[in-house]
């Protein structure tokens, strides 16, 4: 009955979500103790809750790990279990009362409680057969490998997701997958109905509202709606956690560089959120330019020595140098697939392969190219049907959300000339480097942010019910309708495709011709050539066959 798979479904996503929690706290305790209680990790940070925030830096902080012990071990090993739970252990060092309210015990449950009927109209992306799986899997089987990305070149562009993913199908279930979706989800709920609900006053009040309006505007418009917002994702894909990522962090960013505040904890973090960004998914990297302009002003005005702020930041630098260690071991580049960044001098690097892979990015995302007429690029883009849809529907949304805050609240002068030109770098990178509408949800909601942080008061009483009904109403929109129909009708099945594959020679295997899926196989890839590897010493060394 899917009733039984419904309670099942949310008793491993609590399970999860807890997990998630208190790596999340933990990472925090650690930073506590490294710097001798000197730097104070408080409750709040940029102006609202951090524990709200625990499971995404959870994920962060977990993935990092992960990739650490992968440099020595493989994720399934027994020992790489150990040294999790030895991290976990670490929040007995630091001790807290949890207070929680009735309100928040109604938040926290209503939001999965909806979000998880998405569950019963899921099926796996297909990037997650073509490659996320295949990764994964290796991640699991091996400790890192020198040229990785020669069994196959997506292997190159990885997240950090895939270390968590690899981790979490330690139980045999890709519901987790979905799961580590919807986590980013809810989080963005629990934090829009804090500052909806649960607190008199806030600076982020309005931009959730309005991003409440943009979600529901969402399922209406030209061609049945799109504008922008948030939707449910096949599994593997992670276009939605790095875009309520992208979200949170500009929001914190914008609150910080017109309050002109300097904490020492919120640039830790900050420092944090905009590593793990990066690490997501590399197109986030534009968000950099605010981070740096809040860098260059924490210098500038809170008295605290360059020399000093890098020693607050020793634990993420840290963090990112295994990762940049991981990038060069892995495809010979520190950013892959760009050229520059990589050393011809490794055995290997295959010399002249990373350009190759650039153009398949460009042409796959469809960006501008300069030897191009851009009107006639503008009337390509303008020609594919979801980027028509998403287009005009944003714009009508931000249209009658500017609207409607005009109509019904006061306006308060909220300029700052960063934001600006951040909006407009966003336009010319996403242009350049990915004019794709899913790339640019983070970029969209906070654009509608960006009207309620201009907002004022309200001109009319505005009974909290209203806000309420649009909260849970936006809620319930997200699944999709399908959703609620199969679990009232049909039998809950998600299972993994088993791909018919061809023998390339003794070890490896290939998808037949005209497919590209492997799958959950390890010894399998796309690229039908001849791949080698090599047991050198304690590692593996992957070549291209000649």
């Amino acid at each position: 009955m899917n009733i039984l798979n419904y309670l099942s479904i949310y008793f491993k996503y609590f399970a999860l979500l807890v997990f998630l929690y208190f790596f999340g706290r933990a990472f925090f305790v650690i930073l506590y103790k490294f710097f001798n209680q000197k730097v104070l990790l408080s409750k709040s940070f940029f102006e609202t809750k951090i524990n709200i925030f625990y499971p995404i830096f959870g994920i962060f902080f977990l993935g990092n790990v992960l990739n650490i012990i992968n440099f020595f071990l493989p994720l399934k090993s027994n020992l790489s279990f150990f040294v999790i739970v030895l991290v976990l252990f670490t929040n007995l060092f630091k001790r807290e009362k949890i207070n929680f309210s009735i309100s928040h015990l109604f938040l926290y449950l209503l939001v999965p409680f909806i979000l998880i009927f998405s569950f019963f109209d899921i099926n796996f992306h297909y990037d997650a057969g073509y490659y996320h799986l295949g990764h994964q899997i290796w991640l699991r089987e091996s400790n890192i490998i020198f040229g990785f990305v020669n069994i196959f070149w997506p292997y190159g562009i990885s997240s950090i997701y895939e270390y968590v993913g690899s981790f979490l199908l330690l139980d045999s279930s890709f519901e987790s997958l979905h799961s580590l979706n919807l986590i980013f989800i809810s989080t963005l709920y629990y934090f829009m109905g804090e500052e909806l609900f649960l607190k008199k006053q806030s600076v982020y009040f309005y931009p959730s509202l309005y991003i409440i309006i943009f979600a529901l505007l969402d399922n209406f418009g030209f061609s049945g709606g799109r504008n922008g917002f948030l939707y449910i994702e096949g599994i593997t894909a992670f276009d939605t956690p790095v875009s309520v990522l992208f979200l949170f962090f500009c929001m914190f960013m914008f609150v910080r560089l017109r309050d002109k505040k300097f904490v020492v904890f919120e640039l830790i973090t900050a420092t944090s959120l905009i590593i793990f960004l990066v690490q997501m998914k590399l197109s986030s990297v534009i968000a950099a330019f605010l981070y740096l302009t809040y860098l260059f002003l924490f210098l500038k005005n809170s008295n605290i020595s360059f020399k000093k702020v890098l020693v607050y930041l020793i634990p993420n630098i840290i963090i990112y140098f295994f990762w940049l260690a991981k990038n060069i071991i892995t495809t010979g580049c520190l950013i892959f697939p760009l050229s520059i960044s990589c050393f011809s001098n490794f055995s290997w690097y295959v010399p002249g392969s990373t350009s190759k892979y650039e153009n398949i990015t460009t042409e796959f995302s469809g960006s501008y190219n300069l030897s191009e007429n851009i009107f006639v690029w503008g009337e390509e883009f303008y020609s594919i049907e979801i980027n028509r849809v998403v287009m005009l529907n944003f714009l009508t949304s931000f249209f009658i959300v500017f609207v409607i805050s005009k109509l019904f609240f006061t306006s308060k002068k909220s300029k700052l000339k960063v934001i600006n030109i951040f909006i407009v770098l966003n336009i010319i990178y996403l242009i350049f480097f990915g004019p794709i509408p899913r790339y640019a949800i983070g970029f969209l909601m906070f654009c509608i942010s960006l009207i309620g942080f201009s907002t004022k008061q309200s001109k009319i009483k505005i009974h909290k019910f209203i806000y309420l009904s649009l909260f849970i109403s936006s809620l319930i929109l997200i699944p999709r309708v399908n959703s609620y129909l199969t679990f009232l009708n049909s039998s809950y099945n998600l299972s993994i495709p088993s791909p018919t594959l061809i023998s390339v020679n003794e070890l490896w295997t290939s998808p037949v011709p005209g497919e590209d899926q492997c799958w959950f196989n390890q010894f399998c890839s796309a690229e039908r050539e001849g791949n080698i590897v090599l047991k050198n010493g304690y590692f593996l060394t992957a070549l291209r066959e000649k």
